[in-house]
């Protein structure tokens, strides 16, 4: 049974603080909360407008323990972690310890296709490897890598294997809540703190994009842990959103959008197929001090030993020249958002697509078959 002091402290206490609160409000018409990710800071002007923020502020935290728990349910029991295959006699020599392992990853289908990146099984073939999901080993089969994005596929000899769900890393948006981990016991996350076109370009030569060259990438506010290296991202509904890079010279999340159109050819055919243009640009979003006539689009350019378009490229058949800016494919503008290979990957090989360009200060449409890289 409550003493009576405990039924009336409450009321008090509560109607004290928002008092205190509609005086701030009163003076200073600015209030900030704590809430998870940062400060909320918003104009106030009336009490009720202080406690819905109040409120707002208690949701969310509310909130964040059931996306926790989402996570933990859809997303964990898919990981993998990944090993040098042992081939030792003695008992205690042939147990996989924790430093042993090399990189995470996670399953892609039920019959046993899993992901991971390339610097997590760099060195290794498909026949060294094992797979450890829960506490059974997997041996490996076959492995597929697709040299565009540094995403290595791994085909394991099981079945009936527990699958997470792909989301749609275009849907990222700064502040989201990113959750990684390796067992329910071991879990981790981070908020997204930048989505980067081109990252690493330092030098003149670099700016030199292909339009088979993706370069965005998903940045973290804090570090993501080596030992997660090659595992997957995924957001507040279980859903991958991208694989970790965390090595000694990267650290990054790769999004999941640029290497679900390939799939489907890898599940089928074990290699990698993707759609090819064949051009190499200067990225007019990004290029500051530019005195061309247009600020966005893909500048066909060469220079040293990179052609401005491939020989025998499906560009070169169409008639794409040096000098030619692409605006545009089939109406989707090349901008700080999109760049010219993530418009270009969401068609098939063999698609034919529409290129709005500019030549010599005019535009016109021009039809190129995308063909099969």
């Amino acid at each position: 049974m409550k003493k009576l002091g405990e039924k009336i402290t409450k009321p008090v206490i509560i109607s004290s603080i928002f008092g205190l609160l509609a005086a701030m409000v009163g003076t200073f018409s600015i209030i900030s909360f704590y809430v998870p990710g940062g400060i909320f800071i918003g104009n106030v002007d009336t009490e009720n407008q202080t406690q819905e923020l109040l409120k707002t502020s208690l949701g969310i935290k509310a909130y964040g323990r059931l996306e926790l728990f989402e996570f933990l349910d859809k997303a964990l029991p898919s990981v993998v972690g990944i090993y040098k295959k042992k081939s030792a006699t003695a008992l205690l020599d042939r147990l996989y310890l924790e430093k042993d392992r090399l990189g995470f990853g996670f399953i892609l289908t039920s019959d046993g296709w899993m992901v991971t990146n390339q610097s997590a099984v760099d060195g290794w073939s498909a026949k060294t490897l094992t797979v450890s999901i829960g506490n059974k080993l997997y041996n490996v089969e076959d492995k597929v890598y697709d040299t565009w994005t540094d995403v290595v596929f791994l085909k394991l000899d099981a079945k009936k294997l527990p699958v997470i769900s792909l989301g749609d890393s275009e849907a990222v948006q700064l502040g989201d809540v990113v959750f990684s981990g390796s067992g329910k016991n071991n879990f981790w996350f981070n908020y997204v703190n930048a989505i980067n076109f081109y990252p690493d370009k330092t030098s003149k030569g670099e700016l030199l994009l292909s339009s088979e060259e993706f370069g965005k990438v998903i940045k973290l506010q804090g570090d993501i842990p080596v030992e997660l290296d090659g595992g997957m991202m995924a957001n507040r509904f279980g859903e991958v959103i991208g694989i970790a890079v965390a090595n000694d010279n990267n650290n990054y999340i790769i999004p999941i959008n640029y290497f679900k159109g390939i799939v489907n050819s890898v599940l089928k055919d074990r290699r990698v197929e993707r759609p090819y243009l064949g051009v190499n640009y200067i990225d007019l979003g990004f290029a500051l001090g530019s005195d061309l006539p247009n600020e966005k689009g893909a500048h066909i350019y060469g220079g040293g030993l990179l052609r401005s378009v491939e020989t025998g490229s499906p560009a070169a058949s169409a008639g794409l020249s040096t000098g030619d800016t692409i605006l545009a494919v089939e109406n989707i503008n090349i901008n700080e958002y999109k760049n010219l290979a993530e418009i270009i990957y969401e068609y098939k090989p063999g698609d034919e697509v529409t290129l709005k360009i500019l030549r010599e200060g005019e535009e016109k449409d021009m039809k190129v078959k995308l063909g099969n890289k």
